[in-house]
Order: C-alpha cells, then structure tokens, then sequence
C-alpha cells in the first residue's frame, strides 16, 4: 500500500516510478534521465493538447542549468510499443485463455453474490410479512407504515430476481469469447494500435513488463538513446532517430519526389498526379495525389515548372503523332526500329519524345517509305475473267 501511494503521489518529488493516469502519453512517469538521474516531465501542446513531449527541466528550473534532454513522444512510444508487442507476441495466446478462465470465474463470483442478494431480500420480504400480520388491524399508522416497507421489500426481491435470471441466461449462453480472445492475440498490434484501446489499460501493461527506461541525448545529435529495463533483470538498448526542426513525420515518399522531379518541367501537374496514382505512391497524409498537391510539392522541393523559355521540352504518343500528322502506331514503329528516341521515368508512365528528335530527317525518310504505296495486282473483269486471251 505504500509503495502504491508512493507511485500515485505525483504532487510530491520522487525517484519512483509513477503511476499510470490514462493521459495520451505511454511512457508518462517511466522515463529517467541519464545525465541527471530524475525523472523526466510528460508535456501536452498542439491543438486540443493532443502532442506530447518528454523533458527533463528539474535541473534547469531548481539550478538554473542547461535542460537535460526533451523529444517528441511519438516516434520513441512507436519503437518501445514495437518492443513490448515482441515480448508478448510469444505467449499472447496462452494469456487469452487465461483471461477468458479468469473472465468465467468472475461471472461465476458475481452470480455467487447476487444469489446471496436474492436469498437476503427475500429474507426480508418474509420478515416485512410477518411483521405485518403480526400487527393490530386497529393501529392503521403502524398498520400501513409496515405495509409499505413490505411492498417495497417484495419489489426489491423481484428486481434482484429478473436480475439474477437474466445474468444466469448470458453464462448459460455464453458468446465464444475464448475464440474471440485467441483471435485478438493472433495479432496483438492490431489490438494494441487500435484507436479503441484503453489507454489507461496500456499505460498498466507497459508497467507490468518494465521496470523503468533510461533515456540521452546528445545535444548535437538527432538520435535518443534508450535502455529498458524489464521486469526480471534484463534489458534491452535501442536508438531512435527524432526528427530535425521543420521535420514532420507527414512526408512524401523520397521515390514520389524523385519522380516529380524527373518529370516537372515536361509534363503537366495533372499527367505527373495520375502517373502517382498508377504507381500506387501516397502523400504525406495517405491521399491520393492531384494537380493541386503536385503543384504544392514542387513548390516545396524547389523544382522547376512544365515550360521553359515558353517552349514544351518533351512530347507525349498523342502530341508527336498530332505534329507529324500521323497515327499513334507509325509513332511506336519508329520507336520500335529506335529511329525516334523516347523515354519513360518507370513503367505504365507517359513516354516522353523531344521535340527537336521529330525533326531528324531519318524520322521523314520512314514515314515517307511507309506512305510510298507498293506493287499492287491487277484486277480483272468478270468479262475478262470468262472470255480466255487468244
């Protein structure tokens, strides 16, 4: 009891772990610096005070020292959920079952209790009655008083018996809840990032398998370093990488922005967007990608825009058939014989034909050879056909 009022005394200073309180931070209370040995602070920010952050700010404000070490909570709750999920993969099975045995014998404690219940209220309707006829039919105060308290007491038995029925009904038929609890631990990190999950449930898991966690930082490095403690005697170091100023985990994919970059500035916002889409990348916030979005991102990147010096760079099938006055397939068969040179930055994306290239005079010579009509068979007559050459 002690060591547990200990651990909820967050008002007071303490090397002890600190209870878990349900907030949206996991680790809130285990983290201890390394440099000075206190525990570390769990700061709220961002709209609704959904963001959080560790920091050790006790030497700072008490003496007026540099801060210890601070960093976001999401990255480090990431890799140290990554840990636990590892530690329980193993035996998530087994602790199914035996939640479902424990969840069964609490069903039949409470059906325990509420058949004593039942046999006392019923105790007490028996005893109302007696009383009641006990009394003198001319002492009508004493007389309805004791009438009243024994209504009462029959409709106190009867709610505890619908009660008692309907709860004996749900054990009698249970839902295959023992399945269901295997079903979860088959795949324990759906469960524990899941947006339902009880954080407060979370926060009591992570203190049953971990003592505490010492956490540095360089002041000149990007990565925190952290050693868990768990319960038993081991231990576990892991490095994680938090981001730089202006750094946000939203991010395009570095493969979306080298192919922007490799197609900006011959082809279109919107040509760029659907050959993103085909190739199934996602933006930062797992949308689909537009013109708009294209557009933002190469603003962002610095990358230069479709026209220079007012003059298209490249073509595409359409626009070099449309300039040569031919069809999309005399196109390809000058690009199958690699008279007319074309490129594409990755598969099922637009080919893209210099402009100058439809000016090579080996290009014409094809076409024209391929315009130029051949030797064709004469066609008779039907009068020709029947009279024979004498």
């Amino acid at each position: 009891n002690q060591e547990t009022l200990a651990q909820n005394s967050y008002c007071f200073p303490s090397a002890k772990v600190k209870s878990a309180r349900g907030g949206r931070a996991l680790l809130t209370g285990i983290f201890r610096c390394a440099r000075c040995g206190r525990k570390l602070n769990t700061l709220y920010g961002g709209i609704g005070n959904k963001c959080a952050r560790y920091t050790c700010n006790n030497a700072k404000h008490n003496h007026a020292m540099e801060q210890c070490v601070q960093f976001g909570a999401i990255r480090v709750e990431n890799a140290v959920s990554n840990q636990i999920l590892l530690a329980l993969q193993p035996h998530a099975v087994e602790a199914a079952v035996l939640a479902a045995r424990a969840l069964a014998e609490q069903h039949g404690q409470a059906l325990h209790a509420k058949r004593q219940e039942l046999q006392q209220a019923e105790y007490e309707a028996r005893l109302a009655g007696r009383r009641y006829e006990a009394v003198d039919p001319e002492n009508r105060l004493v007389a309805g008083e004791l009438e009243a308290r024994w209504n009462a007491a029959l409709s106190r038995a009867a709610e505890l018996r619908a009660d008692l029925q309907k709860r004996e009904a749900e054990v009698a038929n249970p839902p295959a809840q023992v399945e269901a609890l295997q079903n979860l631990a088959a795949d324990v990190a759906s469960v524990w990032n899941s947006d339902s999950a009880d954080m407060h449930l979370k926060q009591r898991i992570v203190r049953t398998l971990i003592e505490e966690i010492i956490v540095d930082r360089e002041p000149d490095s990007n990565d925190v370093s952290l050693t868990i403690h768990w319960r038993g005697g081991r231990h576990s170091v892991l490095s994680v990488r938090i981001p730089k100023k202006g750094e946000h985990r939203h991010h395009h994919p570095p493969e979306a922005i080298a192919l922007v970059r490799s197609m900006a500035g011959i082809w279109r916002d919107e040509h760029i967007a659907a050959t993103l889409n085909r190739a199934g990348y996602r933006t930062g916030f797992n949308n689909t990608w537009n013109a708009k979005r294209v557009d933002y991102l190469r603003r962002s990147h610095n990358i230069p825009s479709r026209e220079r010096d007012g003059e298209l760079r490249a073509l595409t099938l359409t626009q070099a058939a449309q300039q040569l006055g031919v069809t999309i397939h005399a196109v390809r068969s000058l690009m199958k014989h690699k008279i007319l040179a074309a490129v594409q930055d990755m598969p099922d994306a637009p080919w893209q034909i210099l402009a100058s290239d439809l000016e090579n005079s080996a290009v014409h010579e094809f076409l024209a050879a391929s315009r130029k009509p051949g030797p064709r068979r004469e066609i008779l007559s039907d009068r020709q056909l029947m009279i024979p050459n004498t």
